[in-house]
């Protein structure tokens, strides 16, 4: 479904895009304008299904119109075919509640007729304690098909309250099991419906894959097959995420499970998107061999945006899905998926917590029919890598086990008989940290029968610095880098008399030292390095800024190579976006398919660096070498439109740390990001606004100022760019930003970690007869911030910061 205006041509065209209007009922189609804003949404039945927030033109712009038609087109095209209830025209833009207010009323507003029927809608069969909102259509002489689920004077009744329960609203809860009538009236018409309530059967364990010495099922005797490098180490299976590595399970093991529950214990060391921990199906390419999905059930820990998993029977376009946060890498997770379809519910459950739930899941596994390609740590997609971690145990149920029954699960750990004797324990943690910044440690536990447990969070475990003044640790496990300068620090965890130590490196960062700036004052001149930009298309400098229209071409082509050599590196930019298409692209360098430079094309397998407002999800840094299947990530939530941002990426190599800033502010990091702009080699496409993906919108918004810095960025180095703004380059040593905060009779005075060292000094005074001395005790560093806490007093006192 399309909406267009132009008003000098077509070429020119603004649209609004939508799936197509289903055939063979009726339906509610709103358009509204509002001028201020330049936006326009395209309604369906009440719910929004489009938006242009660039929308220029006005039906005023059209000027005077002489064919104005209903069904029939200015173009030679067929005229509409079907039937229209009522044409309406309003001054002024409809808010989203009158829409959905309108659709449900109808299209009679003075008057819907007489009632001639009614119809209760609600699922016949329910779980004992399951609740569901009934729903009540009507028709009328006039109109058909009208929700008056909560118009007064409608009344619902059970047929018996043991088994079934309603209220006046229709939120109808199942109690015990058994059979009884819901019935629903209205102006002495009634409808009627039989609901069953129905106990779930107790889940019974049919294959369970311990990884004691290989891939056998010690229940129900469908064993499996390492494949590749997988191999079997302290009872869990290690894959490498290099292909193949994997586990192969028997053909037709879930032909028979409509209620299921699928149980493992996890460790993903984490790299590309799309990893997938199972993938039970079959592939366009046949038995045993990747291709593309034709039937899958599987789950990824991280498919870019967070944790996914996917059920389709005939082809992912139809997929059923739970998404949830991104699994954290290098921690032993408990996942579970349990399944009801008596209920259509779905729940994904990360460490006995229930984290995604869908409650209209109708798929089932045995709707997958055979399948022969049932897979641990490998896809369907011979373009996804594989699984990089270990597996501990996996499980599967015939049957849906409860919530207290996974987090029973949970607590005991992956071997139900008890974990047996401490063997010994091990500390997780990045190695190498930036000052200021902290990291919540992980503690796992070797057992007599159970490997890799994650203790962290149990009582009894303690944890020492040996060197507090570079590394402070708290009872829970969070480390903080401490220290401004360089060093090494051992942080040791004790528990049930064993004990494990780790050395953690202070990395200073190299000082930020500015290479290249696009100020756009009269063109794409870079007045620090020389390597002076190009407009493309109709991309026009005006008040200082660089204006993109989103409509292509309309971007900035910097030269080429621009990034070959740096490692350490921050890239700075003020820009103001104006919303639209996913995908769109703030910076991408790196390059596509295309043989000729300066063309889009398919970066898939090739090498990029990128930022984009908003995936659909959120905000995505990204970078990849060789293609996209091994990118690392920073994620943050969606840029907001309409205002301007001060956006900041810094990247330390010896740290393996990536930070992402939103005026003034992380929103993501990544201590993990082993990739550099170095190692993208060679780039020709590198542009401000323009993707290498040929299928992205350009960038639509404008850019006061980018910079490109070899270093990296502390906190008190964004806030102190964030407060000089895009006209003005702070000195080398930014002045901290001082907070204050009052207690309880304390006064706590907090200023950002930063390349250099302040001392906090008090006074009683002001003036030639001030007497400064350095506030005692030192300072405790959290988050990025130094932190003093001071008692207060009755008399007055003044503090400053040296340096």
């Amino acid at each position: 479904m399309v909406l267009s205006i132009f008003t000098n041509g077509i070429a020119g065209q603004q649209v609004l895009t939508a799936p197509a209007l289903p055939s063979g009922g009726l339906h509610q189609i709103v358009w509204t304008y509002d001028a201020p804003s330049k936006t326009g949404k395209l309604y369906q039945d009440g719910v929004q299904v489009a938006a242009n927030t660039n929308m220029t033109h006005t039906l005023a712009s059209l000027g005077s119109t002489m064919n104005n038609w209903l069904g029939h087109s200015q173009y030679p095209d067929a005229d509409f075919d079907g039937s229209i209830a009522e044409f309406r025209i309003y001054d002024g833009a409809l808010s989203a509640a009158d829409v959905a207010a309108h659709y449900e009323t109808g299209p009679d507003p003075s008057g819907r007729g007489e009632l001639l029927a009614l119809q209760l809608v609600v699922r016949n069969a329910m779980r004992p304690g399951a609740v569901q909102q009934a729903q009540v259509l009507a028709e009328f002489q006039n109109v058909s098909g009208i929700d008056v689920t909560a118009e007064a004077g409608l009344v619902f009744e059970s047929g018996d309250s043991n088994i079934l329960s309603v209220n006046a609203a229709g939120l109808v809860t199942a109690g015990t099991g058994g059979s009884t009538a819901l019935t629903a009236r209205l102006a002495g018409k009634s409808a009627t419906e039989t609901v069953q309530v129905i106990p779930a059967e107790p889940a019974v364990m049919i294959h369970r894959y311990p990884f004691a010495t290989d891939a056998s099922d010690s229940i129900g005797g469908a064993h499996g097959q390492l494949v590749g490098d997988a191999m079997i180490d302290r009872g869990e299976v290690i894959l490498s995420g290099t292909k193949p590595s994997y586990v192969n399970l028997p053909n037709g093991l879930f032909s028979s499970l409509t209620n299921v529950t699928i149980e493992t214990w996890a460790n993903w060391k984490g790299g590309g998107a799309w990893q997938r921990l199972f993938d039970f199906g079959n592939s366009s390419a046949g038995e045993d061999v990747q291709g593309a999905a034709d039937q899958s059930f599987f789950l990824t820990p991280n498919n870019g945006g967070g944790t996914w998993l996917s059920i389709f029977p005939a082809g992912i376009g139809g997929q059923q899905a739970i998404g949830a946060a991104a699994i954290g890498p290098n921690s032993l997770r408990h996942i579970v998926f349990t399944y009801d379809a008596l209920a259509a519910v779905g729940i994904l459950y990360v460490d006995g917590t229930p984290v995604g739930t869908n409650a209209n899941m109708t798929y089932t596994l045995a709707d997958l029919g055979p399948t022969s390609n049932n897979w641990l740590g490998h896809s369907q997609y011979v373009q996804d890598a594989d699984f990089n971690g270990s597996i501990s145990e996996f499980r599967i149920y015939n049957g849906t086990l409860a919530p207290s029954e996974v987090a029973t699960n949970h607590s005991v750990g992956p071997d139900p008989s008890g974990r047996g004797a401490l063997l010994s324990l091990a500390l997780r943690g990045q190695e190498t940290m930036l000052p200021g910044l902290g990291q919540q440690l992980q503690v796992e536990g070797d057992f007599e029968n159970v490997v890799g447990v994650n203790l962290t969070s149990e009582s009894g475990v303690t944890f020492e610095s040996a060197s507090p003044s570079l590394f402070s640790v708290s009872a829970t496990g969070f480390l903080n880098a401490a220290g401004a300068g360089s060093g090494q620090g051992d942080v040791t965890v004790r528990y049930l008399g064993r004990s494990a130590t780790r050395s953690f490196q202070l990395v200073p960062p190299a000082p930020p030292v500015l290479r290249h700036r696009y100020s756009f004052t009269i063109d794409a001149s870079d007045s620090a390095g020389g390597a002076s930009g190009t407009l493309m298309g109709d991309a026009a400098i005006e008040d200082g800024q660089v204006i993109l229209s989103g409509n292509k071409p309309s971007y900035v082509n910097l030269p080429n190579n621009l990034f070959m050599n740096l490692t350490d590196v921050t890239l700075e930019i003020w820009l103001t976006w104006q919303g639209g298409p996913v995908w769109q692209r703030i910076w991408d360098f790196g390059n596509n398919n295309q043989p000729e430079e300066d063309a889009q094309g398919d970066a898939s397998f090739s090498q990029s660096i990128f930022l984009t407002p908003n995936n659909g999800g959120g905000m995505v840094f990204s970078i990849f070498p060789n293609g996209i299947a091994n990118q690392q990530v920073v994620t943050g939530p969606a840029l907001t439109a309409g205002a301007e941002h001060h956006i900041v990426w810094t990247y330390s190599a010896a740290a393996k740390t990536a930070r992402l800033f939103v005026d003034g502010a992380q929103v993501g990091i990544n201590t993990a990001m082993t990739h550099t702009l170095a190692s993208l080699g060679s780039t020709v496409n590198n542009w401000l606004g323009h993707s290498q993906y040929v299928w992205d919108a350009d960038f639509a918004g404008s850019i006061s100022e980018f910079r490109v810095y070899s270093g990296t960025f502390l906190d008190a180095d964004v806030e102190a760019h964030r407060d000089a703004g895009p006209d003005v380059l702070p000195p080398a040593t930014p002045a901290p930003r001082v907070t204050f905060r009052r207690g309880s009779n304390v006064l706590a005075v907090s200023w950002p970690v930063g390349p250099s060292s302040f001392s906090l000094e008090s006074s009683t005074q002001l003036g030639t007869g001030a007497a400064w001395s350095e506030v005692g005790g030192g300072p405790v560093t959290l988050n990025g911030r130094n932190e003093i806490t001071i008692p207060t007093s009755d008399s007055a006192r003044y503090f400053r910061l040296k340096h």
